[in-house]
């Protein structure tokens, strides 16, 4: 039995200014819209087409304002972390900055210079983790309240937690790392004598 297909015919009202009328084809839309205008102007040629668009672009249309709220979301989101490696950058920079000397010391007793890499990486990535430690909770609210928004999101799905923190680890280590490679670099006997 083949499948059968309806259609409705629905009289237009003189009294109403638009009418939508939906149609589906299976060649792409660009193809079919001059055979449609065609049929339009022959039913009635004061009957102009205005807004035309496929499906897709209807879709698109409706989800605008969803889309742009997004991008925004991402946007503060990139300028966040952003904000954060700098805000983390120039604590460990001032720190071993005011450390010259001790650094120097270490590095003129025998310290190798992998040594102070990982003394100051080692700093940077405490502080890092003590902060995302305090922001746990902060990540759970929030995604708890986007769940109830957006029934179909689950922001707490592993993949995604693992992605995030991946990303905030590696912002981390790049703004550890900078200094890190700074204070290793320093020469022991000019910082003592600048000391």
């Amino acid at each position: 039995m083949k499948d059968r297909h309806y259609a409705v015919w629905l009289p237009i009202e003189k009294d109403r200014g638009e009418l939508t009328v939906v149609v589906r084809t299976l060649r792409r839309p660009q193809m079919v819209l001059p055979a449609i205008r065609r049929t339009m102007s022959e039913i009635d040629r004061n009957l102009p087409l205005v807004d035309v668009m496929t499906m897709e672009e209807q879709i698109a249309k409706g989800l605008q304002r969803e889309r742009m709220f997004a991008t925004l979301c991402s946007g503060f989101g990139i300028l966040a972390l952003v904000l954060s490696v700098v805000g983390l950058y120039g604590v460990i920079a001032y720190s071993t900055s005011r450390r010259r000397g001790e650094i120097g010391v270490r590095l003129a007793l025998g310290a190798m210079p992998r040594d102070v890499i990982l003394m100051v990486l080692r700093e940077g990535l405490v502080l890092a983790a003590s902060g995302l430690l305090l922001g746990t909770p902060v990540i759970w609210l929030g995604a708890k309240y986007v769940e109830k928004e957006l029934s179909t999101m689950k922001p707490l799905e592993p993949l995604s937690l693992a992605l995030a923190l991946g990303i905030l680890f590696l912002a981390a280590l790049l703004a550890v790392g900078i200094p890190a490679l700074r204070a290793s670099a320093l020469q022991p006997a000019e910082t003592l004598r600048q000391e």
